[in-house]
C-alpha cells in the first residue's frame, strides 16, 4: 500500500462526497482509514467566494429579501447597472449598517464541505469545496517542499553548531 493518496484516490474521494457518503465508507472504496479521509478533506479542501446567475457572492443574512439600494454611501452608485444591493459585489455589504454575515453551518461538521450540497448551486455564501485536483496540487507541493533542505543560513548552522560545541 502506498504511502500517499493517489490521484485516483481524491478522485474516489471527491466522487463519495459528491454521493453523501460517510468518510467510514469512502475510506472502504480507497482502501484507507476513514481519520485519513477526514484529514484530507480538512487539509485539502478550499474556500470559494462564488455566487450563482446573476447574485454575485453575498453573505448578509437579509440578501433573499433586501430591497435596498445605493448603499454605497454616495448618490451616484459605484454600480450603476445594478437594480438593487443584494445584486452588488459585496460593495453594498460593507458600507450597509444593517449588514449581518451568514456563515453555512454545514461546512463546519462532517463533510465539511459542500460537494454534496443540494443548494450548492444555488448558494451566495462562502463555500468550501474539496477538489481532487487542487487536493493533488497541494499535496504534492507539500511533500516537495518538506523534502527541500534545511531552512537555515549559513550564519543560522554556524551559531549553531557553535552552541552545541
Amino acid at each position: 500500500m502506498a504511502k500517499f493518496l493517489s490521484y485516483e484516490d481524491r478522485l474516489e474521494i471527491q466522487n463519495g462526497l459528491k454521493e453523501h457518503l460517510t468518510f467510514t465508507e469512502i475510506g472502504k472504496r480507497v482502501g484507507r482509514d476513514r481519520t485519513t479521509i477526514t484529514k484530507e478533506v480538512r487539509n485539502y479542501s478550499v474556500e470559494q467566494d462564488t455566487g450563482y446567475g446573476s447574485y454575485p457572492h453575498n453573505t448578509c443574512k437579509y440578501r433573499k429579501t433586501c430591497k435596498r439600494k445605493k448603499v454605497c454611501g454616495t448618490d451616484e452608485c459605484r454600480h450603476p447597472l445594478v437594480g438593487v444591493c443584494k445584486q452588488c459585489e459585496l460593495l453594498c455589504n460593507r458600507y450597509c449598517e444593517q449588514y449581518e454575515e451568514e456563515v453555512c453551518t454545514y461546512r463546519f461538521k462532517p463533510p465539511y464541505v459542500c460537494n454534496g450540497c443540494s443548494e450548492v448551486k444555488k448558494c451566495t455564501l462562502t463555500k468550501t469545496i474539496y477538489d481532487a485536483l487542487e487536493a493533488q496540487r497541494k499535496a504534492t507541493a507539500k511533500i516537495s517542499e518538506s523534502r527541500s533542505g534545511i531552512l537555515k543560513t549559513e550564519g543560522e548552522i554556524a551559531l549553531y553548531q557553535k552552541a552545541v560545541q
